[in-house]
């Protein structure tokens, strides 16, 4: 038992770059062939009703969000009483609610 291969049989190469290779490739052309399926789908758009209220919804939500954010930083900073900050904070979260309600209702409608 030297580790040399007898005599008489192939040795096998040791080196793992030719099925690496091969595997990368081959993952590569994978992931290829998806990305153009992808890109080249047919868009089955929304219906016309949620088409011209989605997008709409969605700013309205994220501008809730963002206002509900922005006013958590004014309380950090100390510059908004807390009753008014608990207030406001409380309405637009109540106005998200809404909404997201909205939304439901009309996706299952």
């Amino acid at each position: 038992m030297s580790g040399k291969p007898a005599a008489g049989t192939k040795g096998q190469s040791a080196d793992p770059t030719l099925p690496l290779a091969l595997g990368g490739g081959l993952l590569g052309v994978a992931m290829l062939g998806v990305g153009v399926r992808w890109w080249r789908r047919p868009t089955d758009g929304p219906d016309e009703e949620n088409a011209r209220d989605g997008p709409a919804d969605d700013r309205a939500f994220q501008g809730l969000i963002a206002e509900i954010a922005g006013l958590d930083e004014l309380r950090e900073r100390g510059e908004v009483e807390e009753d008014r900050y608990r207030d406001q904070r409380k309405r637009l979260q109540q106005q998200a609610k809404d909404l997201l309600n909205r939304q439901e209702r009309q996706s299952t409608d």
